[in-house]
């Protein structure tokens, strides 16, 4: 399976699991094409249908340019650290 298809699988393991505060650490994430977008954007929607949110942190620069075009930054909350990410789901 792609990386895009690991990324939906757990999320959605994650959420049938009763988990509803997602992380996703993305420091290590060199490329993103069009299926890794469109499985960053099933997987929120998937978590904001179950009452859940999905929050991304430390999304390289690369990364956080190509979610700027897209307008997704607009979309999901990003975030430097864990830490500041985590103080935000209270």
């Amino acid at each position: 399976p792609s990386g895009s298809e690991l990324l939906a699988d757990k999320v959605r393991s994650l959420l049938q699991q009763g988990e509803r505060r997602l992380l996703l650490n993305l420091g290590n994430v060199t490329y993103m094409d069009s299926a890794g977008l469109g499985a960053l954007v099933q997987s929120f929607a998937a978590a904001t249908r179950q009452g859940g949110h999905l929050k991304l942190v430390h999304t390289t620069a690369k990364l956080h340019d190509l979610l700027t075009i897209t307008k997704l930054a607009t979309v999901f909350d990003l975030f430097d650290s864990e830490s500041a990410a985590v103080a935000s789901f209270s």
